[in-house]
């Protein structure tokens, strides 16, 4: 479920663990801090089952992207571009 000021939206993914990733070239997607040692991509992708208030008879799909880049030294882990795609009525 995705809460939002306007009501919620309800999505289902036929993965029953929740969203994949794993370690990606940085050729595909450089990291963005010095510190980082790799750069983790994931995502998933499902179906939007329903919703309340403006998005009550919404349907459709979604896909979500993180990308997740981990630092193997003092530096905290960072967390970069999570982005969401939903297209619905």
């Amino acid at each position: 479920m995705l809460n939002l000021a306007e009501g919620s939206i309800c999505t289902h993914s036929p993965k029953p663990n929740g969203t994949c990733g794993g370690i990606i070239s940085p050729s595909l997607k450089p990291a963005t801090h010095v510190s980082v040692g790799e750069v983790v991509g994931g995502g998933g992708d499902g179906v939007i089952v329903g919703g309340t208030g403006k998005y009550k008879k919404w349907s459709g799909t979604y896909t979500d992207r993180v990308f997740v880049e981990l630092s193997f030294g003092s530096d905290p882990n960072y967390y970069d571009q999570l982005f969401f795609s939903i297209t619905g009525k």
